[in-house]
C-alpha cells in the first residue's frame, strides 16, 4: 500500500527535479553563448539547442539546418577545412576540434566558435554530436594583444638605442 502511494509521488519528484536540471543547463548555455549539436545520419541535417540557434542569430524556429546551410554560417576562409574535420569526423569517428569565425557583415566584430564533435556508437546506432562555444572575447583579447606586441616590436626597432656608461665603481 504505501509503495503504490509513494511511486507516483516518488515519480512526480523525479520529473520535477530532471526538469529543473534542463532548466538550469539552458539557462547556462545561454549566458555561455553555447550549445549542442547533432548530425542527423539520415537526412544530412543538423539539429541545434534552441540556445546555440539564438547565439548564431537563426530565425525562431530555426533549430533544424542543411549541412549546407550550417557550412554557410562559417566563413568561408575557414569552411574548407571545418568541412573537412566534420567529414572526418562522420565517417571515420576522428574526434573534432575546430576554432571557426562565422560569416559577418562588413564592418562587424568577427565571432569565433570553438566546434567540438564526437561520433556515439557504431553501425546504425551511430550518432555524430558536440557542442559550439562563443570564443570571440578571448580571440579578440589574442588579437589585440598580438597587435601591441607588434607595435611594442616595431617601436624598438626603429628607435636608435644608445647606452653611456659614466663610471662604474663596484655596483653602483
Amino acid at each position: 500500500l504505501c509503495s503504490a502511494l509513494a511511486g507516483p509521488i516518488l515519480y512526480r519528484q523525479a520529473d520535477q527535479a530532471h526538469r529543473h536540471q534542463l532548466e538550469r543547463l539552458a539557462v547556462l548555455q545561454d549566458l555561455l553563448g553555447t550549445g549542442w549539436w547533432e548530425l542527423l545520419p539520415d537526412s544530412g541535417e543538423v539539429q541545434l539547442a534552441p540556445q546555440l540557434a539564438r547565439t548564431l542569430a537563426l530565425p525562431e524556429q530555426s533549430d533544424v539546418l542543411s549541412l549546407e546551410q550550417w557550412l554557410q554560417l562559417i566563413h568561408p576562409a575557414d569552411r574548407h577545412e571545418f568541412e573537412s574535420r566534420l567529414t572526418l569526423l562522420s565517417d571515420h569517428g576522428t574526434p573534432m576540434l575546430a576554432c571557426v569565425r562565422l560569416q559577418q557583415q562588413d564592418g562587424d566584430a568577427p565571432v569565433w566558435l570553438r566546434i567540438q564533435g564526437q561520433a556515439l556508437g557504431s553501425g546504425q546506432t551511430r550518432r555524430v554530436l558536440g557542442f559550439m562555444l562563443d570564443v570571440s572575447d578571448i580571440k579578440n583579447q589574442e588579437t589585440e594583444a598580438a597587435a601591441a606586441h607588434a607595435r611594442l616590436d616595431n617601436l624598438i626597432a626603429s628607435s636608435p638605442a644608445v647606452i653611456y656608461v659614466l663610471e662604474y665603481d663596484q655596483g653602483s
